[in-house]
């Protein structure tokens, strides 16, 4: 899982992802974490991708600086409340929003006469 604290017009407080397996080399941009055993990272990805749910998670642990930059310490990026299923369960409500989003994508790439 990785956190960035860049503001972005609909999320303020930063952004939440998902590494997908791909190897590479992370910005010091981001804080690096490690989900815990209970936890399935694509789920935590589609739980934060809901704006306001991401934004209210975050506002209470950020602390604006002087020049209206972000401050949160990579720790108190984690020390927000959230209740999530069982990792059972919350990897049927992942694999359901990538079917979804598969079908989507299909859509879209449809030629339309």
């Amino acid at each position: 899982m990785v956190y960035t604290k860049s503001p972005l017009k609909s999320n303020p407080y930063g952004i939440i992802k998902t590494n997908k397996g791909k190897t590479g080399i992370v910005s010091t941009l981001y804080a690096v974490y490690k989900p815990l055993e209970n936890t399935y990272p694509e789920f935590v990805q589609i739980y934060f991708e809901q704006d306001a749910r991401m934004n209210n998670y975050m506002h209470p642990l950020v602390n604006k600086g002087a020049k209206n930059d972000m401050k949160v310490s990579d720790e108190n990026a984690l020390k927000g409340d959230v209740i999530f299923p069982q990792k059972e369960e919350q990897i049927k409500i992942s694999e359901y929003f990538l079917r979804l989003d598969n079908l989507i994508s299909l859509h879209q790439r449809k030629p339309i006469f």
